[in-house]
């Protein structure tokens, strides 16, 4: 294409994107069929629309990589950027990894449960290159256990055992009621007098 200065330009082929084919969308449909609990034929017109809206948005990116290939433009901003701190005694995997994964997590969320197996995953795929960092983030509108639980790991970590008292209640998230603690408290064998008057103190 070209523009009214005869320059060549690249267009957005937005247009010329058809609807995916019954063929395309039965084919979407059986890759994610793990997923997905409903019929085919309920659904089709979603995952139709889902496959073309994805196409859609790969044309919009491959279209803004040509114009800047094609352009003389020098970005000056500078990127956005967070830090956040975590606590270095609370530290999963190599400690001068250069990628840090912080973790905010409530010991009573299912979903937090479920994301433990993604991060030890990482952690054995990428020896020496990632780090976990963990920070607690108890909900305790919706989970009374969890900012208790959460004390708890940080007296277990007086008596350097945080990871194993953390990886206990994860494994097991009905035990987090304070009597259930102690049990655990007692297997990973800690000094109990010492878990209990820390946990009381409400030093954490």
């Amino acid at each position: 294409d070209r523009d009214v200065t005869g320059v060549q330009t690249c267009a957005l082929p937005i247009s010329r994107i058809a609807t995916p084919s019954d063929g395309e969308v039965a084919a979407y449909y059986l890759a994610l069929k793990s997923q997905i609990k409903a019929p085919f034929q309920e659904i089709k017109m979603q995952l139709q629309a889902s496959l073309k809206a994805t196409e859609i948005r790969d044309a919009r990116l491959d279209y803004a990589d040509a114009l800047r290939s094609r352009a003389d433009v020098t970005v000056l901003l500078k990127q956005s950027r967070v830090e956040v701190a975590f606590d270095r005694g609370r530290l999963r995997g190599d400690p001068n990894a250069i990628v840090t994964i912080v973790e905010f997590a409530d010991y009573q969320c299912p979903f937090c449960k479920q994301s433990e197996t993604t991060l030890n995953n990482l952690l054995k795929k990428y020896p020496g290159q990632v780090r976990v960092a963990f920070r607690d983030f108890p909900l305790s509108s919706i989970h009374p256990y969890a900012e208790e639980a959460a004390e708890a790991t940080r007296c277990a970590g007086k008596q350097g055992k945080f990871w194993e008292f953390h990886d206990a209640l994860f494994a097991d998230q009905a035990k987090l009621d304070q009597a259930q603690l102690k049990v655990t408290a007692q297997t990973l064998g800690l000094d109990g007098n010492a878990f209990q008057s820390c946990l009381q103190s409400g030093e954490y």
